[in-house]
């Protein structure tokens, strides 16, 4: 039994990159899920850390842009959120923001100085990522690209 404890206490360890969430980490992810944009601040302001990756292996940054949150995206990049950093398979913000389509985010991004040019492992750019959809704000996104 102490053994099956410990096993899944390393799997646990290796998935979460050997940090526990608090639940502050909990209250932010939840918040940029919910657009709460309160508790979005009160969760970072008690502790939860910016640039660490939740569920999906996704930054809370990256929740923010695959949401569409702009007002969240523009709190994350001012609060220093590191927009390099990829989800679990390694898409960044910047491939989020042109996956769905997220022209005011990825023009946002640009901003905050981030390379629109990303090429992903797969080959991909962002701008390819942005004309795989069908909607008008894909076609908006690979106007800002």
């Amino acid at each position: 039994m102490y053994f099956v404890f410990c096993v899944l206490v390393i799997i646990l360890l290796i998935a979460s990159e050997g940090r526990v969430q608090s639940e502050a980490q909990k209250q932010l992810i939840d918040a940029i899920r919910g657009g709460n944009m309160a508790e979005m601040k009160a969760s970072l302001a008690a502790g939860a850390d910016i640039n660490l990756r939740g569920p999906g292996g996704q930054t809370p940054l990256m929740q923010a842009v695959l949401s569409g949150y702009n007002t969240a995206v523009k709190y994350l990049l001012k609060k220093n959120a590191d927009a390099t950093i990829g989800e679990g398979d390694g898409y960044t913000p910047m491939h989020g923001a042109g996956f769905q389509g997220r022209a005011t985010i990825a023009q946002m991004l640009i901003n905050h100085g981030l390379n629109p040019r990303d090429v992903h492992d797969d080959g991909y750019e962002p701008i390819i990522r942005a004309c795989w959809g069908s909607a008008k704000r894909h076609a908006e996104t690979v106007q800002v690209f």
